[in-house]
C-alpha cells in the first residue's frame, strides 16, 4: 500500500500488470469526513433554488 499527496486521507495500491490497475481507498482519517461532507451536500440542495435565483435576479439588474 502506498499513500497519495495526502496520506492522511487515502492511499493508492498498484497492481504489477499490464495495463496497470491502481485501486483507492480511504484511510481512517480520511472516512472521518464522510458526516461532514454529507452535511455540506444537505446544506447545498437545501439552499440551490435560492442562491441560482439570486444570481438570475442580479444578471437582470
Amino acid at each position: 500500500m502506498k499513500y497519495g499527496d495526502c496520506p492522511f486521507f487515502y492511499w493508492n495500491w498498484l497492481y504489477p500488470e499490464v495495463p496497470p490497475r491502481v485501486e483507492y481507498g480511504l484511510t481512517v482519517r480520511g472516512g472521518s469526513l464522510i458526516p461532514c461532507l454529507e452535511k455540506l451536500v444537505d446544506w447545498a440542495l437545501e439552499y440551490m433554488p435560492q442562491i441560482i435565483s439570486e444570481r438570475k435576479e442580479k444578471k437582470l439588474e
